[in-house]
C-alpha cells in the first residue's frame, strides 16, 4: 500500500509539473479585455420620405430634420467592449427640439401641424465584428472586419394641430430597425512609447434598400498600462429604405473617450 501511494504521489507530481507551463502558457495567450466609454457629439442632418409626410414648404412627402423639425445636432453615449478578435459597440443618438416654428403646415402621420414643434428623435446602433490582421508589426497594424449591425430610428412629434379652435396639440409617433451586414477596413500607427493614430472604415452599400457607412479617426494616448484616453472625428452617413418610406440620416463630429483592459 505504501509502494502503491507513493506510486500515485509521483504520477500526480508529474502530472502537475508537465501542466504547469501549458496552463501558463495559456494565461499568458489569454486575449485581453478592454471596455471603452466614448461620447460622441455629432452635427446631423437627413430627411424621411413617405407618404405619410407632407410640408407645405416645398409642397413634397420629405420632412427634413433641420428646415421641418428643427434638428440639427445631437449627442451619443457610447460603449464599446473588445476582447480578442471580437468588438462589440453599443450607441445611443439622441436630439430633441421644443417649440420649434417652421412657419407652415406640416403633417406627420395623421395630423397636421402648424408650429410650437416639440419633437424626440433617437437612434440605437448595435454592433458586432470581427477582426482579422492584414499585416502587424511592432510600429503598425493593417486589418479587415467582417460583421452584423443593428440599427433603430424613432420619432415622437408632438405640435399645434392645424385648423383647430383652441389651439389643440396632439402627438405621432414612428419608428423604424432592421439588420444588416457591414465590412470594414482599419489600421493603427505607433507614436512613440504611449501614442498611437488609429483609422477605421466599416459599412455597406445596399443597393436600393440603401447603405451604411461610418468613419473613424483619432488618437489613443496610455496613461498607465491599463488606463487609455482617446479623442478623435467620427463621421456616420445611414440611408435605409423599408416599404414606402425611406430614411436618411448623417452625423458627424468629435469624440472623446476613456478605455480600460484587463
Amino acid at each position: 500500500m505504501k509502494h502503491t501511494t507513493c506510486l500515485l504521489a509521483a504520477a500526480c507530481g508529474a502530472l502537475v509539473t508537465a501542466a504547469l507551463p501549458a496552463v501558463c502558457a495559456a494565461a499568458e495567450t489569454q486575449p485581453e479585455v478592454q471596455v471603452e466609454f466614448r461620447y460622441f457629439a455629432p452635427k446631423v442632418s437627413g430627411s424621411v420620405k413617405g407618404d405619410d409626410y407632407y410640408t407645405a414648404r416645398d409642397d413634397s412627402n420629405k420632412l427634413d430634420l433641420k428646415d421641418d423639425l428643427g434638428i440639427d445636432k445631437g449627442h451619443a453615449p457610447e460603449v464599446l467592449v473588445r476582447y480578442g478578435k471580437w468588438r462589440i459597440d453599443y450607441m445611443h443618438l439622441s436630439s430633441s427640439k421644443d417649440g420649434y416654428y417652421s412657419g407652415y403646415p406640416m403633417r406627420h402621420k395623421s395630423h397636421f401641424y402648424k408650429g410650437n414643434l416639440d419633437t424626440d428623435l433617437d437612434f440605437d446602433s448595435l454592433s458586432l465584428d470581427w477582426q482579422q490582421d492584414i499585416s502587424r508589426d511592432e510600429q503598425q497594424q493593417v486589418y479587415w472586419t467582417a460583421g452584423l449591425r443593428y440599427m433603430r430610428e424613432a420619432a415622437d412629434c408632438t405640435g399645434d394641430v392645424y385648423g383647430s379652435i383652441n389651439d389643440e396639440r396632439d402627438t405621432d409617433s414612428d419608428s423604424a430597425s432592421g439588420i444588416v451586414p457591414t465590412v470594414g477596413i482599419g489600421g493603427v500607427w505607433q507614436m512613440g512609447s504611449k501614442g498611437s493614430l488609429q483609422g477605421r472604415l466599416s459599412g455597406m452599400p445596399l443597393g436600393s434598400h440603401g447603405h451604411v457607412f461610418d468613419v473613424e479617426l483619432g488618437g489613443v494616448y496610455s496613461l498607465a498600462r491599463d488606463w487609455q484616453i482617446t479623442a478623435g472625428w467620427r463621421y456616420l452617413n445611414l440611408k435605409l429604405k423599408k416599404d414606402d418610406k425611406t430614411a436618411e440620416y448623417k452625423g458627424s463630429g468629435p469624440y472623446v473617450g476613456v478605455a480600460y483592459s484587463f
